[in-house]
């Protein structure tokens, strides 16, 4: 069932992460050419390893001791941060695209005319599961 963009969330476990307005999940595959001789002149794929990126960007909360700061110490301390559910439905907290990732780039952006922002890239590592 669809439902509004409103309603989306960021999850770490079961914590929604603050002040977060965007989120694009991106599934990734890739492809592998197989052609040999025996392909008849065309070309021959296979799907190999596949894996996601996450987007997310908002308000940034200095204080989100349970979203922002765990996602801002993971890039400091290599950690892989578990249990990230991107894109959940904020009334069902175990919905949405869900795996394991490493923080790849946290970046914080302040201008004088708007508030404090923050933009979080993650890329996956290992399965993801899709819930609803």
């Amino acid at each position: 069932m669809a439902y509004p963009g409103k309603h989306a969330g960021v999850f770490i476990a079961n914590d929604l992460v603050a002040e977060i307005n965007d989120a694009t999940f991106t599934i990734n595959g890739e492809i592998v050419d197989i052609s040999s001789f025996d392909s008849g002149g065309w070309r021959e794929r296979l799907l190999n390893l596949r894996d996601a990126s996450i987007s997310i960007s908002g308000f940034y909360v200095s204080d989100d001791t349970t979203g922002q700061n765990v996602l801002r110490t993971a890039i400091l301390t290599q950690a892989l941060v578990e249990d990230v559910k991107v894109l959940a439905d904020v009334n069902v907290a175990t919905s949405g695209f869900i795996c394991d990732a490493f923080v790849e780039t946290f970046e914080i952006n302040a201008a004088v005319e708007g508030a404090v922002t923050v933009s979080i890239s993650l890329q996956s590592s290992g399965q993801i599961a899709v819930s609803s």
